[in-house]
This record gives structure tokens, C-alpha cells and sequence, in this order.
């Protein structure tokens, strides 16, 4: 499996990873959010995937990004 993160299908930059710790904390498992956003506007492109591990999380996310 491709780990690597494509960029941006609207403008060609490289898109943010957020990790929301919280749910971890609670015990829910991991939540990624990739997003592409300009500074003043809606974002571009935004994808999220939670899975029992932030590994398993990030893995996801990165596929559903790429469309693979």
C-alpha cells in the first residue's frame, strides 16, 4: 500500500493531518481529518476515517485521499 499523500487535486498543495486526540482519550480509537483549505473559503477537499488505532486511522485516511 502507497503511504504516500498526493497533493491537492484543486491546487496542488500539500494537504494538513489532523489528529483529534480526544477521542483516543475517551477510548473511542483514533479520528484523522485530512483537509485542504485556503486560508478564507470552504476546503477544497476534506476527508475523515477513524479506526481502533491512529495508525490504522492514518492508513485509511491516506487511501481515501489518494482514491485508491
Amino acid at each position: 500500500m502507497n503511504t504516500e499523500l498526493k497533493t491537492c487535486p484543486v491546487c496542488g498543495k500539500q494537504p494538513k493531518i489532523y489528529r483529534d486526540i480526544s477521542y483516543e482519550q475517551n477510548g473511542y480509537g483514533a479520528w484523522i481529518t485530512i483537509s485542504c483549505k485556503p486560508l478564507l473559503g470552504k476546503p477544497h477537499k476534506k476527508v475523515e476515517c477513524g479506526k481502533s488505532t491512529y495508525e490504522r486511522a492514518l492508513l485509511g485516511a491516506i487511501k481515501e485521499w489518494n482514491g485508491d
